[in-house]
């Protein structure tokens, strides 16, 4: 739910700044590319890794993302590199946080499938049930 909220401020943020809805649509834009993109590859990480070693390392990096937005929002930034570098480095930010989000999201999905899969065979085997 904080991954969520994060997006929501970032792309609030940016509104501020620009004051171009389309702004907005472009995180979303800017945080999905590279979550697509490399779904197979992190696939490929995730069989061949330890999961809680990948888990942990996903959430230490977007814990640096969520840093790193921290001081950009901050005025002496602001005052010192301008408005226009700040807008990158937001969607540079951004950018790096849905490839960062492909990992943890695969291995959820994938226990999750794993369970969803194990319910639905006991459930579609009458005998393995006892009734009532």
């Amino acid at each position: 739910m904080g991954l969520r909220m994060l997006a929501t401020l970032v792309g609030w943020w940016l509104y501020e700044l620009t004051r171009d809805p389309l702004a907005m649509g472009m995180i979303g834009l800017a945080e999905v590319i590279p979550a697509v993109s490399l779904a197979l590859y992190a696939g490929h990480i995730i069989d061949r890794s330890d999961r809680r070693k990948v888990l942990l390392n996903g959430v230490m990096l977007y814990w640096l993302a969520a840093l790193a937005l921290l001081i950009i929002s901050t005025q002496l930034f602001h005052s010192h590199y301008g408005k226009g570098i700040v807008i990158t480095l937001i969607y540079f930010v951004i950018f790096c946080t849905g490839a960062i989000r492909s990992l943890p999201a695969l291995l959820l999905a994938r226990s999750f499938l794993k369970s969803f899969r194990e319910k639905n065979f006991r459930t579609q085997q009458p005998g393995t049930r006892a009734p009532g």
